[in-house]
Protein backbone atom coordinates (compact mmCIF):
# COMPACT_ATOMS: atom_id res chain seq x y z
CA UNK A 1 0.00 0.00 0.00
CA UNK A 2 1.21 3.45 -1.25
CA UNK A 3 0.97 6.53 1.21
CA UNK A 4 1.07 9.67 -0.30
CA UNK A 5 1.29 12.96 2.19
CA UNK A 6 -1.10 15.73 1.58
CA UNK A 7 1.46 17.98 0.56
CA UNK A 8 2.76 15.72 -2.10
CA UNK A 9 -0.69 15.17 -3.30
CA UNK A 10 -1.11 19.18 -3.68
CA UNK A 11 2.46 19.00 -5.74
CA UNK A 12 1.35 16.57 -7.99
CA UNK A 13 -2.01 18.38 -8.75
CA UNK A 14 -0.45 20.99 -9.48
CA UNK A 15 2.36 19.80 -11.56
CA UNK A 16 -0.35 18.28 -13.92
CA UNK A 17 -2.27 21.52 -13.97
CA UNK A 18 -5.80 22.78 -12.66
CA UNK A 19 -4.04 23.90 -9.12
CA UNK A 20 -5.39 26.73 -7.39
CA UNK A 21 -4.78 29.25 -5.20
CA UNK A 22 -7.67 31.66 -3.71
CA UNK A 23 -6.71 35.41 -3.71
CA UNK A 24 -8.25 37.66 -1.90
CA UNK A 25 -8.64 41.88 -2.73
CA UNK A 26 -10.84 44.11 -1.17
CA UNK A 27 -12.47 41.81 0.65
CA UNK A 28 -13.40 39.42 -2.70
CA UNK A 29 -11.89 36.31 -3.76
CA UNK A 30 -11.11 34.51 -7.20
CA UNK A 31 -9.15 31.28 -7.54
CA UNK A 32 -6.34 31.62 -10.04
CA UNK A 33 -5.15 28.67 -11.43
CA UNK A 34 -1.32 28.12 -10.98
CA UNK A 35 1.72 25.77 -11.65
CA UNK A 36 4.71 25.47 -9.03
CA UNK A 37 6.77 26.49 -11.61
CA UNK A 38 5.20 29.84 -12.54
CA UNK A 39 6.78 33.41 -11.55
CA UNK A 40 4.67 35.09 -8.52
CA UNK A 41 4.61 38.27 -11.00
CA UNK A 42 2.36 36.22 -13.43
CA UNK A 43 0.59 34.43 -10.59
CA UNK A 44 -0.31 38.26 -9.36
CA UNK A 45 -1.27 39.92 -13.13
CA UNK A 46 -3.43 36.89 -13.34
CA UNK A 47 -5.33 38.08 -10.01
CA UNK A 48 -5.06 41.62 -11.23
CA UNK A 49 -6.98 40.13 -14.25
CA UNK A 50 -9.50 38.37 -12.63
CA UNK A 51 -10.17 41.22 -10.23
CA UNK A 52 -10.49 43.69 -13.49
CA UNK A 53 -7.52 45.65 -12.64
CA UNK A 54 -6.05 47.18 -15.43
CA UNK A 55 -3.44 49.48 -13.44
CA UNK A 56 -1.03 49.04 -11.15
CA UNK A 57 -1.24 51.95 -9.04
CA UNK A 58 -0.31 51.86 -6.69
CA UNK A 59 2.25 48.94 -7.21
CA UNK A 60 0.41 45.35 -6.29
CA UNK A 61 1.80 42.45 -4.60
CA UNK A 62 0.68 38.87 -3.50
CA UNK A 63 1.51 38.40 0.43
CA UNK A 64 0.69 34.85 2.23
CA UNK A 65 -1.66 34.81 4.96
CA UNK A 66 1.43 35.36 7.49
CA UNK A 67 2.37 38.96 6.31
CA UNK A 68 5.04 38.33 3.72
CA UNK A 69 5.12 39.82 0.56
CA UNK A 70 6.02 37.51 -2.23
CA UNK A 71 8.77 38.77 -4.95
CA UNK A 72 7.47 38.80 -8.55
CA UNK A 73 10.79 37.35 -9.69
CA UNK A 74 10.62 33.55 -7.50
CA UNK A 75 8.51 30.85 -8.36
CA UNK A 76 5.49 29.84 -6.42
CA UNK A 77 7.33 26.66 -5.36
CA UNK A 78 10.35 28.71 -4.29
CA UNK A 79 8.02 30.73 -2.02
CA UNK A 80 6.52 27.78 -1.08
CA UNK A 81 3.31 28.97 -2.17
CA UNK A 82 0.60 25.59 -2.45
CA UNK A 83 -2.65 24.40 -3.87
CA UNK A 84 -5.77 25.74 -2.28
CA UNK A 85 -3.16 28.29 -0.17
CA UNK A 86 -4.90 31.57 0.24
CA UNK A 87 -3.00 35.04 -0.81
CA UNK A 88 -4.02 38.70 -0.79
CA UNK A 89 -3.63 41.31 -3.67
CA UNK A 90 -2.47 44.23 -1.61
CA UNK A 91 -0.14 47.40 -1.86
CA UNK A 92 3.01 46.28 -2.17
CA UNK A 93 5.56 47.59 0.78
CA UNK A 94 7.25 50.51 0.31
CA UNK A 95 10.93 50.19 -0.69
CA UNK A 96 13.91 51.91 0.37
CA UNK A 97 17.30 53.14 -1.11
CA UNK A 98 17.79 55.35 -3.81
CA UNK A 99 19.79 55.85 -6.98
CA UNK A 100 23.68 55.13 -5.77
Amino acid sequence: MKEITTSTERDLEAERGGAHVTVIYNGLSREIEFRPKDMVGEIRARAMTAFGITQDQPPLALWSEAGAQLPDDKSAHDVGVHPHDKLLLRPSAVRGGGDA
